[in-house]
């Protein structure tokens, strides 16, 4: 996620609740689950393999 072309949240989506506004993450650098709400974030495709932390 970024906010003022500053980066806040990088990682893969790792679910969508398109009905609840919001998208989950998998943090690129922690491996950490978050919630962020869709309006705020700004989706780009992914070029390399998902990373498996589950």
């Amino acid at each position: 996620m970024h906010r003022d072309a500053v980066v806040h949240h990088l990682g893969i989506v790792d679910e969508a609740a398109p009905h609840l506004g919001v998208v989950w993450i998998r943090d690129a650098g922690t491996g950490i689950r978050r919630m962020l709400s869709r309006d705020e974030v700004v989706l780009h495709p992914c070029r390399t393999e998902r990373p498996e932390h589950r």
